[in-house]
């Protein structure tokens, strides 16, 4: 019976020291695991900002480009029409670079690299005319080059920028749903770590009040012990006198 005992109260405390182990175990893994949705979701977020940020750039620049290239039609020295010419071709390439980049940084977003895909293939069309726009200047055909402007590069431009705007606008979009989907998962986890806490606590309190009662009951059993050893060496220095 008494062996019967110790192996009983030896097994709970197994129990309840193993449910609080795999309670803490599981609350660092679900915390680490929320910790990394949370940094992925940040990632994220920056991510569309850096991009929208390019985009922004990139339409400002084709802008700065066009006003300079059309300043070419009212400028008449030669040596300040080369000097800007070879100015507008550098800004160019750098046009292409940054939308290289970009489509490097759309990578995890399919939908919106396509559409920018379509744009880029614009802006190395508009950016090929300029050449031609540029030979006319440099051969004094100002008029010729403004004709090619009007019919050629306008309506390229404007659906360039068009597809810019449309493009950060979705980027924009995406932005959000990140943030909203990560103030979601901040509350959720809030409500988990409520949760999780609470039931630790109630664990914790549980084994604090069992042990107190095993070691009250341990106490008891000891004083038993020492009044009966006490009564039976009464009984037996009574019988000696």
């Amino acid at each position: 019976m008494e062996n019967s005992l110790k192996i009983k109260t030896r097994g709970k405390l197994i129990i309840g020291f193993a449910i609080m182990v795999i309670s803490t175990v599981a609350i660092i893994s679900l915390t680490y695991s929320n910790i990394r949705k949370i940094e992925s979701g940040h990632k994220s977020i920056q991510e569309m900002d850096s991009i929208a940020y390019e985009v922004k750039g990139l339409r400002a620049n084709i802008n700065s480009i066009r006003a300079m290239a059309l300043e070419l039609i009212i400028d008449n020295e030669s040596a300040l029409i080369s000097e800007k010419a070879l100015k507008i071709s550098a800004e160019d390439e750098r046009l292409l670079q940054t939308c290289s980049n970009i489509d490097s940084m759309l990578r995890h977003e399919k939908d919106i690299r396509a559409d920018f895909r379509v744009l880029m293939g614009d802006v190395r069309r508009y950016v090929q005319n300029r050449q031609i726009f540029l030979s006319l200047i440099k051969d004094g055909k100002k008029l010729e080059a403004l004709t090619f402007v009007k019919e050629n590069q306008n309506d390229i431009y404007t659906k360039i920028t068009n597809n810019a705007l449309d493009i950060d606008s979705n980027v924009m979009k995406i932005r959000r749903d990140h943030l909203n989907a990560n103030t979601k998962l901040e509350y959720r986890i809030t409500l988990q770590a409520i949760l999780f806490g609470t039931l630790l606590i109630l664990l914790n309190l549980f084994m604090a009040i069992f042990i107190l009662r095993m070691i009250r009951k341990i106490t008891s059993e000891i004083r038993s012990g020492i009044e009966v050893l006490y009564k039976s060496s009464s009984n037996i220095l009574n019988t000696i006198t």
